[in-house]
């Protein structure tokens, strides 16, 4: 069994299509995104489309920030200055369709996948935690942070996305996953990625996949459509970092 994850797509329609022609290549079993399709990129409505159009595999997405912000904008843009957020969150809204808006308002918070084999357990999917699609867990956060994941005993791998930030790690005999970004890294890495499970044989492997595509793609569709922002966003698009918010 094959399972991709991909996270954190923001709007960023060129970083898609470079992944998802990655992941055709890969032959995998299942694809699971979990969430933030759209919020802070130019091209929301056309990622749900993508992603609604993937045939061949079987396909689960989960709920992210970004869909939970079509209905508290408060949060929108948190990376600019205050003035803009609403104007962002507006913005962005206005370009999608009744039809994505439906279907992003009506995802599921979480997913599970059983584990191959005799042994037993599952993979369980979240956007950011169990508990909301907000939280923030980084990657050097303590073993009983990172255990605290782990809602079901069954749950043998944890996935999840939001920082931005790709990681591996084993706490007490598990495995917690973060699948990074796809649209908009801040591991200083600009390529796209996303992380590719296998099992066979009873064994796990865990492959942080990096694609590259041309970030400038996506930066000048932001300028041509008028995004806010759009000057903060590019600095953070070709750096890969998360740029300091600034105060009104």
């Amino acid at each position: 069994m094959r399972v991709a994850v991909l996270s954190d797509i923001h709007g960023n329609l060129a970083a898609l299509q470079a992944v998802l022609a990655d992941v055709r290549e890969q032959k995998v079993d299942e694809l699971v995104v979990l969430g933030d399709l759209v919020s802070k990129g130019p091209e929301g409505n056309e990622v749900v489309e993508a992603i609604r159009g993937i045939s061949r595999t079987r396909t689960t997405v989960i709920m992210g920030g970004g869909e939970e912000l079509l209905a508290a904008p408060g949060r929108a843009g948190d990376c600019l200055p205050n003035s803009q957020r609403l104007a962002l969150y507006i913005w962005e809204k206005e370009r999608l369709t009744e039809e994505s808006i439906q279907y992003l308002t009506a995802l599921p918070y979480s997913h599970r996948v059983l584990l191959p084999g005799d042994a037993g357990g599952q993979i369980a999917f979240y956007h950011a935690s169990p508990w909301n699609t907000v939280e923030i867990i980084n990657p050097d956060a303590p073993n009983h942070v990172l255990e605290k994941l782990f809602v079901r005993t069954e749950d043998r791998i944890v996935c999840y996305g939001h920082i931005h930030r790709p990681f591996v790690r084993f706490v007490g005999g598990r495995v917690v996953v973060n699948a990074g970004s796809v649209g908009q890294p801040f591991d200083g890495d600009p390529r796209a990625c996303y992380f590719l499970l296998s099992f066979q044989g009873g064994r796990c492997s865990f492959e942080l996949r990096k694609i590259p595509y041309d970030v400038n793609v996506t930066i000048n569709m932001a300028r041509r459509t008028g995004m806010p922002g759009v000057e903060v966003y590019a600095e953070m698009m070709r750096n890969a970092m998360y740029p300091l918010a600034s105060q009104d």
